[in-house]
């Protein structure tokens, strides 16, 4: 999912960039992620502070920044980042910039006459249609904004050496947004819940840390509820330069280290995703059932088993389908269906060699048909916003859902007259995510939409517990 935010085209070494105090910099060494049931390896890092000047980049949002000269207290995306060329902009790509804000300006008029109260989602929905993905990515902006930002402020800085911490391996990178709890770290394995998390953003654009006040508070949701929860971000490769199936391999090695190395039981695993990270969700769950005939680590997949839960939002379950609401929502939603064209075609490269129903691709309509018992797990939350263009894909894929498995297995959220992934969305208020930092919300308050997704989950897992029990006691 992509956002229109306040943005400044100088780049990062522009000389007028204010210089922050200092960046960390985190060493780590390859050894096994815990020994003796203590963190290690690639969770045991040295801290240093250098003293060289680091320029910080615009803030994402008006007043957002304030934390923005501390240290980054995350580790450096130079370590297994799978996107490491992320954010960076050729110099065509400045006048690109140049010329998208220079049109919306001339547009304002127009746009604010027409579109009225929803001018700021036809800003977005203008600016995702008329950039490029590296235009894209780079106002997105860099993990270590995101880092500084929300591990620096005064909700999280106590935290912050527990949180967001990197794991890489050859066939993969993902960060541990947190272990257990926010006052120390556990192993994954002893918690009550694990979150595996695949990021939207179209397949071309978005990284755990754009996700990482989102995730958090959904975090803290579930730790009110008296759960101890781990939350694994997985950073896939992205397209256009990763063409599919890479994101499925990627996601594939992922979950097979949270099961073999990390020895977390598959129950407890609830696979999270907005988007197109809801559809690389169901592209995996298919995977584990039936391995794609074009992914070359197959070696295993067969034997992994499914997780216990599905929780995803506005997931873009067909890559080719236009629902009736793609020209219903079109003046209310962020995305529009020229952008998912467009945004498929990157996903899928310039020759696919696969078919466009493909099990593992169409989730609406899929060749041959899926049984979707067999392959998805007990519990599903999906949700869909009113007004976004997915809605109806979601809607329809839902109902079927509950006449093949089950109504009790399947729960759908429909957000009254909100947008593509409005949770997230709600993220990126200026001033909400101001409040929220500085800890001015009251404790259970600020961002509810998260928390409704928090409960949803609570409720099922405290559903599982019961049959459980039911069934051991017989």
């Amino acid at each position: 999912m992509i956002k229109f935010i306040t943005f400044d085209i100088r780049p990062a070494t522009a000389t007028n960039a204010t210089p922050a105090k200092g960046v960390w910099v985190k060493k780590y060494a390859r050894k096994t992620p815990y020994e003796n049931g203590k963190p290690g390896g690639l969770d045991a890092f040295n801290d240093t502070c250098t003293n060289q000047d680091h320029p910080s980049t615009l803030a994402l949002f008006e007043g957002a920044y304030a934390w923005s000269t501390e240290p980054s207290c995350g580790p450096s995306e130079s370590h297994g980042a799978p996107n490491p060329e992320y954010g960076q902009l050729l110099p065509a790509d400045y006048f690109l910039l140049v010329y998208v804000v220079v049109r919306l300006m001339g547009e304002l008029p127009y746009m604010a006459s027409t579109f009225g109260t929803n001018l700021k989602n036809f800003a977005i929905r203008r600016t995702n249609g008329l950039l490029n993905s590296r235009c894209t990515r780079f106002l997105t902006r860099p993990a270590a904004v995101h880092e500084s930002t929300i591990l620096g402020s005064p909700r999280y800085r106590q935290y912050r050496q527990n949180l967001y911490r990197l794991v890489s391996r050859p066939t993969f990178a993902g960060y541990w947004i947190l272990q257990s709890s926010l006052p120390e770290i556990r192993p994954p394995c002893t918690s009550d819940i694990t979150i595996f998390y695949l990021h939207g953003g179209g397949y071309f654009s978005s990284q755990p840390a754009t996700y990482l006040l989102f995730l958090l508070r959904l975090a803290e949701s579930l730790l009110d509820q008296g759960l101890s929860v781990s939350i694994f971000a997985f950073d896939y490769r992205l397209a256009p330069e990763h063409p599919f199936p890479a994101q499925l391999r990627d996601a594939t090695a992922a979950y097979s280290y949270l099961l073999d190395e990390m020895q977390i039981p598959a129950e407890k695993i609830f696979m999270a995703g907005d988007s197109a990270g809801g559809h690389l969700a169901l592209s995996l769950l298919m995977n584990l059932k039936e391995p794609f005939a074009g992914s070359t680590n197959q070696q295993g997949v067969s034997g992994l088993v499914k997780p216990g839960g599905l929780v995803i939002m506005s997931p873009w379950l067909s890559l080719y389908h236009e629902p009736s609401s793609f020209s219903r929502n079109e003046h209310f939603d962020v995305l529009s269906g020229s952008f998912l064209r467009a945004t498929a075609q990157r996903f899928l490269g310039p020759k696919p060699t696969y078919a466009k129903n493909s099990q593992h691709l169409e989730f609406l309509s899929p060749d041959p048909a899926v049984d979707w018992d067999d392959v998805l797990p007990p519990c599903i939350w999906i949700s869909t916003g009113e007004h976004e263009i997915l809605f109806d894909d979601v809607v329809t894929w839902a109902n079927n859902l509950r006449k093949e498995i089950g109504s009790e297995r399947v729960e759908l959220e429909i957000g009254k007259n909100e947008v593509h992934v409005w949770q997230w969305l709600d993220t990126m208020d200026a001033e909400k995510r101001q409040r929220f930092l500085r800890k001015e919300e009251k404790p259970d308050g600020g961002f509810e939409s998260i928390d409704d997704i928090g409960k949803a989950i609570g409720q099922r897992l405290l559903k599982m517990r019961k049959c459980q029990v039911g069934l051991e006691a017989k």
